[in-house]
């Protein structure tokens, strides 16, 4: 009969040492991690780039427990320093908000004054139609407008907003061209307060 030999590890002193320094190794490693972040997170960053550098920060606050980021760009070329909070805003600020955007515009032409209602309308600063009609026009005004209004959809729809340019003659109407150019530059200059 073949004996059965138990061992309690629990209970050897090796077995205890070696749990005891396995727990400390782990213990240590988790500290050595929380305070390697800390330090980093006293320490300053850099990013560089062709136009711009910024620079991160991070200060501890009054707070011990807590952190404080201070996060600055600097234009190499303006030699101008903003926040991120600043960036952020000045981004917000130069987007063009959801909505569609009419105006009555007139032009001058050969025989008199044109006036065309400018529809458009933006999504996410993408152009999702447009449209312009011709507000008690001659009959050959209507005929150029109806044109252009035809041509329209293809050059502006799905484009952005900003990047918008028209030759200079759309559909054989370089006067409408003219105008609908002119607001959505106005669009654009205002960020969606065209006047």
């Amino acid at each position: 009969m073949v004996e059965k030999m138990e061992y309690n590890l629990k209970n050897k002193p090796v077995f205890r040492i070696i749990l005891s320094v396995l727990s400390v190794l782990v213990i240590s490693t988790i500290l050595m991690g929380c305070l390697s972040s800390n330090n980093s997170s006293n320490q300053v960053s850099q990013i560089s780039s062709t136009n711009s550098n910024v620079q991160t920060t991070k200060m501890p606050s009054s707070n011990t427990q807590s952190t404080a980021s201070v996060i600055t760009a600097t234009n190499a070329s303006t030699s101008e320093t903003t926040t991120m909070a600043q960036q952020v805003q000045n981004t917000i600020a130069n987007i063009v908000p959801n909505g569609t955007y009419s105006n009555l515009e007139q032009y001058a032409y050969h025989s008199g004054v044109n006036t065309v209602n400018i529809t458009v309308t933006v999504q996410n600063e993408i152009v999702t139609s447009a449209s312009v009609v011709g507000q008690n026009v001659d009959p050959y005004s209507q005929y150029m407008i109806g044109n252009f209004n035809s041509a329209l959809p293809s050059l502006v729809v799905g484009q952005k907003i900003e990047s918008i340019q028209l030759p200079t003659n759309v559909a054989g109407s370089s006067l409408t061209t003219a105008a609908f150019q002119s607001y959505i530059n106005s669009i654009v200059s205002t960020k969606g307060n065209p006047t």
